[in-house]
């Protein structure tokens, strides 16, 4: 089977030979190349701006599995709306139900593939826009891909299909859309007057999961700066008098402090009480992110695999909200994932499942 990504890169000073573009062979076993070309007049006119446009083309071979699915999909294509997709059947009892919104209308395993067609294939294209830029000492945007265009399939290299978008518009971003509430505008001004700011360990956050899959050991180091910044931070605002020595002094690895520090800290908010420490995912998540830091730093040693990273830097995410909440605000808690709050309920031995809104905060 063939598959295909098209994207607009951000503006490389590349001249062309009377259009023709540019290909460039991987040389990995998949045979996948990266074409590169300027704009036609109508994309120009539709997509504005300054760029070039890119496709990434590669041949894999699915398991017998995943290639019934995408049989199915040739014999009935699916809107690429997601709300649209209906389940599909495999069992081929022409029966199909419409998707709930918020579950996934595809097995996992062709899921994965499908995920992991897109990561090679992006991932092509920003290694040869680096390698271009490298090599001829172009200062251009550190992001090379300025939009995605699509991912596209076929039997034939011939005939193409587009995959729906819920098989690769995954982890994205944390862009969305809220009408505030009168109560939410009345917090968040609050907030400002007191001269609250975002507290640094997002703002590092924020830059580690923009860089994750342009730049994964620069999105795992500063990842896990975000969580021990985090940390420090939240000791200064709880113990104000370790501040200097939490600042200055050298400090235990972050996994020890968090089991055996953290709960001692006079937080501002408990749960049911008590201050626990982070649930098993993260504290899992956070000593396997320091090793992987350390080996990336001191050894050379490679980033973590996009999907570890995401899961990690997911995990920082739901430890600075927590760190957060033991500061007094108790809006962040909602912001901790469902499973994660779950799973502190089981492993603390909590009240309800419920979301911890509804939970004994005293």
């Amino acid at each position: 089977m063939y598959f295909k990504l098209e994207v607009l890169l951000n503006k490389l000073v590349i001249g062309f030979d009377k259009q023709k573009p540019l290909i460039f062979d991987i040389g990995d076993k998949q045979g996948t190349s990266v074409t590169i070309r300027p704009p036609t007049p109508e994309e120009a006119q539709k997509y504005k701006g300054e760029f070039l446009t890119c496709t990434a083309l590669t041949e894999e071979a699915p398991t017998s599995d995943v290639r019934k699915i995408f049989d199915r999909l040739l014999k009935r294509p699916l809107p690429d709306t997601f709300s649209a997709i209906e389940v599909i059947d495999l069992k081929g009892q022409g029966r199909t139900r419409p998707a709930k919104k918020q579950a996934s209308s595809f097995p996992k395993p062709f899921k994965e593939f499908t995920l992991q067609v897109h990561h090679n294939l992006a991932d092509a294209i920003r290694r040869t826009a680096r390698i271009i830029r490298w090599r001829w000492s172009m200062n251009t945007q550190h992001e090379p891909i300025k939009s995605t265009l699509g991912v596209f399939w076929s039997f034939d290299n011939k005939s193409w299909l587009p995959l729906p978008r819920e098989l690769y518009l995954v982890g994205g971003s944390f862009e969305f859309y809220f009408q505030p509430s009168a109560r939410m505008r009345s917090e968040m001004e609050s907030l400002i007057r007191a001269g609250n700011n975002e507290p640094l360990g997002h703002e590092l956050f924020l830059e580690a999961w923009e860089l994750q899959k342009s730049n994964p050991r620069s999105a795992l180091i500063i990842g896990m700066s975000a969580a021990e910044v985090g940390f420090k931070q939240c000791i200064s605002k709880l113990v104000p008098e370790a501040e200097w020595l939490v600042t200055n002094a050298p400090t235990p690895p972050l996994e020890k402090m968090l089991s055996n520090y953290l709960p001692k800290l006079p937080a501002k908010l408990r749960i049911e009480g008590r201050v626990l420490k982070p649930s098993q995912t993260i504290r899992s998540a956070i000593r396997k992110g320091i090793e992987a830091r350390n080996s990336s730093v001191h050894v050379g040693s490679n980033a973590p695999r996009w999907d570890d990273l995401e899961k990690l830097l997911l995990s920082i995410r739901d430890f600075l909200y927590l760190l957060d909440f033991y500061c007094g605000f108790e809006w962040a808690l909602e912001y901790v994932r469902d499973e994660v709050r779950a799973e502190m309920v089981t492993e603390f031995g909590l009240k309800s499942t419920k979301p911890y809104s509804t939970i004994d905060l005293t």
